[in-house]
């Protein structure tokens, strides 16, 4: 903040209009007043003070206080500062509260309120105390004690901010200088620091909760360190560097089982392989035998056939010879008791004729279907019997398929 222009009216020893221009000091430096103790110098801080935040510098005195005992009755205490900061130039205009004679109605007095006016760059004016004090902490970014203690060093506020306490220090500075969003910055990552440390700390003590867990071989070459770990006489990063290289090497192994498992899978494939081809020659075999001896039955049977065949071919002169005895026997009956008689009879050899008519047809079609099926036989031996050669194969592990198998064929262990 630069102060532009400073005017007092009956304000401390400045009963009248008092003007201060401070851009005939220039805008570079230091300004230094100086003068006889009594002389005003501290109330131009106190006007400066009050215009700003509506309070002297000092802190034994109050703005009433301030109205000059030399001024006018009928005169206005007032103080107009223009400043500058930022570049952009703020006018405030206070009046403190004070007493004037009455204008009307006779003799006494009648006390005037305080007033406020801040004019911003763009034309806006605040009136209320509140809106006005809020409004040039904001722009000018520190207090009225920070402000006494920094921008103007009234008599002996200069050793104040000398031996003010150092977090005091920190915090005017930090405003002076606007370093507030770096300290922000600072307090932020050193939470965030904090909260790493911490996190950290419970990473380790949750790893050191389960050190005792870690397991290896006796004859790993990390046994040592193994046995550290579980005493908690490592780092943590020295754990997690040894829980690298076990996993590594258990990785390894691993692998080397994995490979080692794909071997014997492969190995157990040929084995069922050679065992299931070894079963089905036996299937075969059994079937075979099975096929054969229905064959041999089936010749049986079919002997037996023919045999009745031939019975039944012998059979059809005497059937023959029943119809001519019917027939004659109908025509020689003298009377219906012997025809009926012979017919009866006649209807029994009728009867047996039909059965054995019968039998020779089933006999035929018993024959031709035993051939047939004898046929079908000796095709399916002669498949089995192929089927039979083909199965003699190379075995991986003992030659050739024997009757009985290979040891894996037996269900033995396969070496």
């Amino acid at each position: 903040m630069r102060p532009v222009k400073l005017v007092m009216t009956a304000f401390g020893p400045y009963p009248a209009e008092t003007t201060v221009d401070f851009d005939q000091l220039g805008k570079r430096g230091l300004y230094l007043i100086t003068g006889d103790t009594g002389a005003g110098k501290t109330t131009i801080f106190d006007a400066i003070t009050y215009a700003l935040y509506g309070k002297p510098s000092g802190n034994n005195r109050t703005a009433e206080m301030m109205r000059s005992k030399y001024a006018d009755p009928d005169t206005r205490t007032e103080v107009d500062l223009t400043f500058e900061y930022a570049g952009k130039r703020y006018r405030i205009r206070r009046s403190p509260a004070y007493e004037r004679p009455k204008k009307k109605g006779g003799a006494g007095m009648v006390k005037k309120g305080a007033e406020q006016e801040l004019y911003y760059p763009d034309g806006r004016v605040l009136t209320k105390t509140k809106e006005v004090e809020t409004a040039v902490n904001e722009i000018i970014g520190i207090d009225r004690e920070q402000f006494s203690q920094i921008a103007m060093i009234a008599q002996g506020d200069f050793m104040k901010l000398l031996t003010a306490p150092t977090e005091d220090r920190k915090a005017i500075l930090r405003r002076l200088f606007q370093t507030k969003p770096y300290q922000d910055l600072q307090d932020a990552l050193r939470a965030r620091s904090n909260e790493l440390i911490r996190k950290n700390e419970d990473a380790g003590k949750s790893i050191r909760q389960y050190t005792k867990d870690i397991l290896c071989e006796d004859t790993d070459v990390h046994l040592v360190e193994v046995d550290k770990a579980r005493k908690n006489e490592l780092t943590v990063t020295e754990v997690s560097e040894l829980l690298e290289e076990l996993l590594r090497d258990d990785t390894a192994n691993y692998d080397a089982l994995d490979r080692k498992s794909a071997d014997l899978t492969k190995q157990i494939a040929e084995c069922t392989e050679a065992l299931t081809r070894a079963q089905n020659q036996k299937n075969t075999e059994a079937k075979l035998k099975a096929t054969t001896e229905l064959l041999a039955k089936q010749n049986a049977a079919l002997v037996s056939l023919e045999q009745a065949r031939k019975e039944q071919e012998k059979r059809k002169p005497e059937a023959a010879g029943y119809r001519d005895e019917i027939a004659r026997a109908k025509a020689e009956l003298p009377d219906y008791r012997e025809l009926e008689e012979t017919t009866k009879r006649a209807g029994e050899l009728q009867k047996q004729e039909t059965r054995s008519a019968a039998g020779l047809e089933k006999a035929e079609k018993q024959i031709a279907d035993g051939k047939k099926e004898i046929e079908n036989l000796k095709k399916e031996q002669e498949t089995l019997s192929s089927a039979d050669a083909d199965l003699v194969t190379k075995h991986p592990c003992t030659g050739s398929v024997s009757e009985t198998g290979c040891a894996a064929c037996r269900g033995e262990e396969y070496q």
